[in-house]
């Protein structure tokens, strides 16, 4: 039977369960004799392309804020299929300088529309084999509002505007390449 299963036959109003090790190093964190309200924190923009496999959980970790009561994820995956194809892989590169420069205008853009903390944007390069992550993008803020909504925008206008080129590698026929953004509307980069 899992943990989700248990009825409420099975506990007492005197029953008590053990503490987990995860609620003990929760409460180890907490600040000590400093008042939560004290907290002063300048907002951060956290800008990563990287060849290394993406962890959702520590790019999520670095928005978090005692002044924030919403973190807002968007996590993009490769997925085995593409128009009837099927897919392996799909590899990445990027003009780094200018992508990350198109990345810092699109949180400025997401800093006047909403009252965001913080914003971190991760992009994976090389090859990103299937359900593994290739975008990461987190935002905190006081409420949900703002930072679902900035996280639907970040995404929408990375994939509009920042320079990079994706190549699907599947049994089918050989990669494909989608052009960036710079390239389909007929700028020269």
């Amino acid at each position: 039977m899992s943990s989700l299963e248990i009825s409420n036959s099975c506990f007492s109003p005197e029953t008590r369960l053990p503490s987990s090790r995860q609620s003990v190093e929760d409460s180890a964190s907490e600040p000590s004799g400093k008042d939560v309200d004290d907290v002063q924190e300048e907002p951060k923009d956290i800008i990563q392309f990287t060849a290394e496999k993406l962890s959702v959980g520590e790019v999520s970790q670095l928005v978090v804020s005692p002044l924030c009561g919403a973190v807002s994820l968007f996590v993009g995956t490769t997925r085995n299929n593409f128009e009837g194809k099927k897919v392996i892989s799909l590899e990445y590169e990027a003009y780094v300088p200018m992508a990350e420069n198109e990345i810092r205008k699109i949180c400025n853009d997401i800093r006047q529309k909403w009252p965001v903390r913080h914003i971190a944007v991760f992009h994976r390069l090389g090859l990103v084999p299937v359900s593994e992550a290739s975008t990461v993008i987190a935002v905190s803020s006081a409420h949900r509002a703002a930072s679902l909504e900035a996280v639907s925008y970040a995404i929408d206008s990375l994939k509009a505007k920042v320079p990079i080129w994706k190549k699907r590698r599947g049994r089918q026929g050989g990669p494909q390449r989608r052009l960036c953004p710079e390239v389909r509307a007929g700028r020269n980069i």
